[in-house]
C-alpha cells in the first residue's frame, strides 16, 4: 500500500503584514505556513542555505522549522496551516510562472478569510488548494508494505483496539514512534 495523494490542511488564520525593515530568527515554527509577498523581498537562511523570496513567490515553511529572515519593504500574506499529512520538512521558495495570478489568489484568500461570510472556510480551502496546485510540497510516498514500524503499530492496533483502555498514545509508545509520525503513517 502506498500513502499518496494531496495533503489535507486546516487553515488556522490568514494574515497580511506590511513592514519596512525586519530581521527575525524563528526557532521551532509552531505551524505550517504558505506565504506570498505582494511587494518587497525577504532573505531566508536555513541550515547554511540562503534564498530570496520576491513578489509573487510562494514560500513554504514547515512545522518545526528554525530559520533567519531579513525583509525589506514588503507586504506579505501568510496562511497558517495545520496538517497531519506527510509533507516536506524543508523550507522552500517556489517561483511560479504567473506571479500576478499567485498574488491575486493570496489576496482573495485573505479577503474571504477576513470577510467571514457563509462558507468562507471552504472557499479559503479551495483557494489554498489552487495555490498548492502551482507547487509540490508533498513528501516522498511511504511504502507501508516495507515499513517495519508501520507493521508493528498495525499489529498492536489490530490486537488492542477494542480494549477499554486503548489509546493512540499507548500504541505510539509500544511502537516507539512519536504521535506526529503515527499521524503521518496512518
Amino acid at each position: 500500500m502506498n500513502l499518496n495523494g494531496p495533503p489535507l490542511f486546516k487553515i488556522l488564520d490568514v494574515v497580511m503584514v506590511d513592514r519596512k525593515h525586519f530581521n527575525m530568527k524563528t526557532v521551532n515554527k509552531s505551524c505550517y505556513v504558505i506565504s506570498c509577498r505582494l511587494k518587497g523581498e525577504s532573505l531566508f537562511l536555513q541550515n547554511g542555505i540562503s534564498d530570496v523570496a520576491t513578489r509573487g513567490d510562494i514560500l513554504y515553511i514547515p512545522y518545526g522549522s528554525t530559520y533567519f529572515q531579513e525583509s525589506k519593504q514588503e507586504t506579505v500574506i501568510y496562511i497558517h496551516l495545520e496538517t497531519y499529512s506527510a509533507i516536506s520538512n524543508d523550507l522552500k521558495i517556489y517561483k511560479p510562472m504567473k506571479p500576478d495570478y499567485v498574488c491575486s489568489l493570496f489576496k482573495k484568500c485573505y479577503d474571504e478569510f477576513m470577510g467571514k461570510k457563509t462558507n468562507y472556510e471552504y472557499i479559503c480551502l479551495s483557494i489554498l488548494y489552487e495555490i498548492l496546485s502551482l507547487i509540490n510540497i508533498t513528501a516522498p510516498s511511504i511504502n507501508i508494505d516495507s515499513n517495519h514500524t508501520f507493521n508493528v503499530a498495525k499489529q498492536y492496533l489490530d490486537s488492542h483496539v477494542y480494549e477499554i483502555d486503548f489509546t493512540i498514545d499507548k500504541l505510539c509508545k509500544f511502537s516507539n514512534i512519536s504521535r506526529t509520525y503515527f499521524n503521518q503513517l496512518f
